[in-house]
């Protein structure tokens, strides 16, 4: 794009800012004050609202701090009354006249409140509240944080304070991953919540209810020791009992299309739930598929969930980070249904059914300077990606209250996949094309009975099957492996015929009681693992393959039994909590392969203790130690070689090895959702006594790796995260930084043990205001410091930078203009690439139609370049981008 309209943009961004901001700040009230009890101390997280006179409605919303105060800023004249009210308190109204804006005028309310006996079943909470805490749970109102910009709920989880949602779509609550996402408090897809995110209109929600210490089974609700944190969608209550849903169409120049179906009825006994999406602009509508395989009404500790066969070969090209919007050439197709059906009122079913197709595109072309260990070189490398994949997945999960004290789980679901892969590339010249064809298939069945004994004591019995299998077939026209075949000189054509599988069974015994200051978890179980590899290499030309010598082979079969106990205590001494774990293992190993077989019969243990200091009830300290200790894998054995691409091969060790790491955790964090201010910081430090390293040949033409058992591996990292509400310009702004190092080695090209040091900085912050006008902005930045040392030195710098526009300028229209910068170190041309996105909406809320323009890549950025960095080459990238379009949506609600 010229400078000159870079310039001509920036100019009338920030020109824009400066005009409407005094605007902003000039017409407003503030109302403050100091909330008290009858000994005049100061009463933290009452609630502070705003209602007119004659209505019902909280129109202004604030939560007093740790020292009392309260600050309300109103854009609106009228006569109003002031709500404070905490819990044990009175509630005190007090009537607030605002007759004018200019001059803005502050208005100061000191509050003392009387105390009041109650019991906590008589206590009734104002459901028009923006945030509401009981206990393990805060509530907080969809629409005090909607904008009217939202589509689906995704978008709205980024408005709420304290919640964090990646590029990708996970959802962390101050920094801790949650588990799921509910509607109406049941489950329709464990951790493969962003089927439901992507999808569900936010319209739809009244509140988003944040569960901390949740536990899945309901019959170890203050029995067990439960960190999770989950996530729960309220229906508005027009919605429930009754058949209603959202569609949207959208057609745009270049054949850009994106239409969305959501279908939800609410009857006595069932809930269903169909969602459809249609796209070509990038949207992934389903988010990590695996993460499906969970069952929704389970207690959590799944047996054999991390059982899986593993893929020999994935033709997937490193993309830059990038919203998908910007890089995804796809064409996505995806349905599901899903339902809750009450067979009973001590039986309840869900089955959960889907379908997705989609087809990607990916081109880059790339160079890649060699430097390491041997002669330099230079590759070149023109690369176009296309990828068909086809996914079917039916589930089914029941819960069975056999009576008030046991309850009954099953969950199975089967998986069925194709996936189709085209590469076509041109490298150092020449041609070449590879085609790989992927059949997964998997089975998951998993039973669990739960007796709870007492009030404070359960006992959990369980037991899971899983068979996973991954058959591949791969052929690329070209043959570059001249040089591991010497004697080889008519071959054309590399191909590979591969195929994993996993047969893992589990069952465990658990028992917990817990007592008001301490809590034991007893496990006795047994694992069975059968892992299976089969592969060939094949050389030849258009007329025959012929399969090589039993280096590049492997026919290798991996089996253990694992027999174990575990023992977990946890003690509350007022505020701090100390606990300690330790598990004990008998394993039987054996590795077979074509030639040989060798058994190995480890006995070895595994611990953790684990610590935190409650200082108050916004200041935590937690800290825990772990002695690991992880067994080999599939590929870690083989002895032959595997194919990876038309250029690169590995192997494993060739033997079972037991890998020993010490891991230690210390997290501090202080503030809360209601407190204004949030911190949050973690140290991490690791030191792996074995690990696998590699021994790398790296040609011109090929590479391969083999991995070697290295000593004394260390890494730690440092996180830190904040968030705060800067009252005065009533904006959020949140910072993070952090910083990563590792320590390794390595071999390259029959050097010697080379020593590698890696540190990575990531630092930034936004800022989001939470205006009441017309007018709102988001802007942040984050950086991103990458170095490497080893007998040189690479680094890199890179940065995103972004400023959002949103305005409200009638009722019903509202405009969103989005702005990204981002900036790649260690180019030679401009490291600078700048996106534009428009969105207009125009709503008819009594109809339900809203029409929606939207403008993507407005600067038409049709190609950004960016480089990599690793202790032996360099690598300079131009990826292709989707091109600028313009696009009319028209949805409508029934």
């Amino acid at each position: 794009m010229p400078i000159a309209k870079l310039n001509t943009l920036r100019n009338y961004i920030f020109g824009l800012l400066a005009l409407v901001f005094p605007l902003i700040l000039s017409a407003q009230t503030t109302l403050q004050g100091i909330v008290t009890d009858s000994l005049n101390q100061p009463v933290p997280f009452a609630n502070v609202y705003l209602q007119p006179a004659a209505k019902e409605v909280v129109v202004a919303y604030s939560i007093t701090d740790n020292d009392g105060r309260y600050e309300i800023v109103f854009d609106k004249t009228g006569i109003y009354k002031l709500h404070i009210s905490s819990l044990g308190f009175k509630t005190v109204i007090i009537s607030v006249t605002i007759d004018s804006l200019n001059p803005p005028k502050l208005i100061i309310n000191n509050v003392r409140l009387q105390s009041q006996k109650m019991e906590l079943n008589e206590v009734i909470v104002n459901a028009n509240l923006p945030v509401v805490v009981k206990k393990d749970t805060i509530s907080f109102k969809a629409d005090a944080y909607a904008d009217g910009t939202e589509t689906v709920v995704e978008d709205l989880l980024k408005k709420i304070p304290g919640l964090e949602v990646d590029s990708r779509g996970n959802i962390k609550v101050n920094g801790k991953s949650i588990e799921k996402v509910m509607i109406d408090g049941d489950d329709l897809f464990e951790k493969g919540y962003k089927l439901l995110t992507k999808n569900l209109n936010a319209g739809v929600i009244d509140r988003v209810e944040v569960y901390d210490h949740y536990s899945d089974n309901p019959l170890l609700k203050d029995v067990e020791d439960s960190e999770k944190v989950a996530l729960n969608l309220t229906l508005k209550e027009d919605k429930k009992q009754q058949l209603f849903g959202n569609a949207t169409l959208g057609g745009g120049t270049d054949d850009f299309y994106e239409n969305r179906l959501n279908l939800i009825s609410f009857q006595k006994k069932s809930k269903y739930f169909f969602f459809g999406n249609l796209n070509n602009t990038g949207l992934d509508p389903t988010g990590d598929i695996s993460q499906m395989s969970g069952n929704s009404f389970a207690s959590g500790n799944r047996l054999a969930d991390n059982k899986s066969a593993p893929e020999v070969m994935s033709l997937v090209a490193a993309r830059p980070s990038l919203k998908d919007a910007y890089i995804n050439f796809n064409n996505a197709e995806m349905a599901s249904l899903s339902s809750i059906t009450s067979l009973s009122e001590k039986t309840k079913i869900k089955t959960l059914g889907f379908f997705t197709a989609d087809e990607n595109n990916f081109f880059r072309d790339q160079t890649l300077d060699f430097f390491g260990p041997g002669e330099a070189f230079t590759n070149s490398e023109n690369y176009r990606l296309r990828k068909k994949t086809k996914v079917g997945f039916i589930k089914t999960d029941l819960t069975s209250n056999l009576s008030k004290t046991k309850l009954l789980e099953y969950s199975g679901n089967i998986s069925i996949g194709n996936q189709e892969t085209n590469t076509q590339l041109l490298f150092n010249g020449i041609p070449t094309e590879e085609n790989l064809n992927h059949d997964p298939f998997s089975i998951d069945q998993y039973i669990s009975y739960t007796s709870k004994l007492r009030k404070n004591r359960a006992l959990i019995l369980s037991a899971q099957y899983v068979h996973d299998e991954k058959p591949q077939n791969y052929v690329a026209d070209t043959f570059l492996l001249g040089k591991l075949f010497p004697n080889n000189t008519t071959a054309t054509r590399t191909a590979q015929h591969a195929a994993t599988s996993t047969n893992a069974f589990a069952t465990e015994a658990r028992w917990i009681t817990n007592n008001d200051t301490s809590n034991w978890e007893v496990k006795a179980g047994y694992h069975y693992t059968s892992d299976r590899l089969n592969n060939t290499l094949l050389l030849g030309d258009d007329s025959s393959l012929q399969a090589v010598d039993s280096l590049y082979r492997n026919r290798l079969n991996l089996n253990q039994n694992d027999f174990y106990g575990s023992v977990r205590y946890r003690k509350n001494l007022g505020k701090l909590k100390i606990s300690a774990k330790t598990e004990l293992h008998q394993l039987f190993a054996k590795v077979e392969n074509d030639l040989d077989s060798n058994q190995s019969n480890p006995f070895y243990l595994s611990g953790q203790m684990s610590g935190e200091y409650k200082f108050s009830n916004i200041s935590l300290l937690t800290a825990s130690y772990n002695l690991n200790t992880n067994n080999s894998d599939l590929l870690s054995v083989t002895n032959g070689f595997v194919l990876n691409n038309y250029r690169n091969l590995s192997r494993g060790f060739g033997k079972f090895e037991q890998l020993q790491n010490q891991f230690l955790f210390v997290n501090y964090t202080y503030g809360g959702f209601l407190s204004g201010f949030t911190f949050n910081s973690a140290f991490v430090y690791n030191r792996e006594s074995d690990y696998f390293g590699n021994i790398s040949r790296i040609e011109p033409e090929f590479s391969t790796s083999e991995l070697a058992l290295l000593r004394n591996r260390e890494s730690y990292s440092y996180n830190l995260q904040s968030d705060y509400f800067i009252k005065a310009i009533s904006s959020n702004l949140k910072a993070k930084f952090n910083y990563a190092n590792t320590h390794f080695q390595n071999f390259v090209n029959q050097s010697g043990k080379r020593s590698i040091e890696s540190q990575n900085i990531n630092f930034g912050g936004e800022l989001r205001s939470a205006f009441l006008g017309f007018f709102n902005y988001h802007i942040g930045s984050e950086w991103q410091y990458s170095e490497l040392k080893f007998d040189g030195k690479s680094t890199r710098t890179d940065n995103l930078t972004f400023l959002d526009l949103y305005f409200n300028i009638l009722k019903n229209t509202t405009i969103k203009l989005q702005n990204d910068r981002y900036f790649f170190g260690n180019l030679d041309g401009d490291s600078s690439f700048y996106f534009t996105e428009l969105s207009v909406q125009y709503k008819l809320k009594e109809s339900g139609l809203n029409f929606e323009l939207v403008g993507h890549n407005l600067l038409n950025t049709n190609n950004l370049q960016n480089s990599n960095i690793g202790d032996t080459s360099t690598s300079l990238t131009d990826f292709r981008l989707i091109p600028r379009y313009v696009m009319l949506k028209v949805g409508f609600r029934f």
